[in-house]
């Protein structure tokens, strides 16, 4: 599961904004697939990598994603078809011998602005069960988790009117809060500081024309696309943007300016 897991796929279909935002991206620039490469690092030396393609209808939508060997032969492919009216995606996940893992479906409702998710095992048990509602403008506001039919809420946010986030609170299954944090945002050019309780600093980013850098705070690890990333205190994240708005690539620095990780992005304009 190094690849995909429940917990990563989840995270991926909260990033709604985000996620809208590409979309427009892909449409106005006809793309027919993003094809990723990653790359790892440790001490200048590459240690690991890996190949996915991500390919899209002409409404911008990710019909199928593909892990391959780095010869390009298929690894894994989660395939997504979507209903007449758009509103809901079915997702299967295969492995490489073609088998059924799971199937991911996800129902958007435009009316009350929600978003459910349903994560089913190959023998038809529901894995995960979660809905988000999210605010005017588009942002989630309330994330539920379902069990049995029985919905309690497991966090929500609220936001700024420039739609930054200004609160997070995550909840227990008995409904107890465990978790709160209130952010502020200091901004001087064309950087900004968030603080987290109106102390800690919490993230700080600058951004220049086709160009977003994010400093590291503290140290941390993560896994993209199959390599695992190093965030380290006092290193920074840049990502890199074409003239016409894609992603190009985005590098991962230690504090000493060293190279941790890469991920490079190309693509197949749609022939008509």
């Amino acid at each position: 599961m190094k690849y995909l897991s429940i917990l990563l796929t989840l995270l991926f279909v909260v990033q709604g904004y985000s996620q809208d935002k590409e979309r427009d991206v892909l449409i106005v620039n006809r793309i027919d697939e993003k094809i990723i490469r990653a790359f790892e690092y440790e001490n200048d030396s590459l240690v690991d990598q890996s190949f996915l393609v991500e390919e899209f209808d002409e409404y911008g939508n990710l019909v199928r994603f593909k892990i391959n060997n780095l010869d390009g032969t298929l690894k894994k492919e989660t395939n997504y078809e979507f209903s007449e009216d758009g509103s809901t995606k079915f997702g299967k996940s295969f492995d490489e011998k073609g088998d059924l893992k799971y199937s991911i479906n996800t129902v958007k409702n435009k009316k009350n602005r929600s978003i459910e998710l349903f994560q089913i095992s190959a023998e038809g048990d529901t894995l995960v069960h979660q809905k988000w509602i999210r605010d005017r403008n588009f942002n989630d506001s309330i994330l539920y988790r379902i069990t049995h039919g029985k919905r309690s809420v497991d966090q929500k946010w609220s936001y700024n009117k420039d739609g930054e986030l200004i609160s997070n609170s995550r909840y227990n299954t008995s409904g107890i809060r465990t978790f709160h944090k209130v952010f502020t945002y200091q901004k001087k050019g064309n950087c900004i500081k968030r603080f987290e309780n109106g102390e800690k600093l919490d993230c700080y980013e600058c951004n220049e024309v086709n160009e977003k850098t994010s400093f590291n705070l503290k140290n941390s690890t993560g896994y993209l696309y199959g390599i695992k990333l190093k965030f380290e205190k006092g290193g920074r994240t840049k990502e890199t943007f074409l003239p016409n708005g894609l992603a190009d690539k985005t590098e991962y620095f230690s504090k000493n300016n060293k190279l941790l990780a890469k991920i490079e992005y190309s693509y197949v304009i749609k022939n008509n």
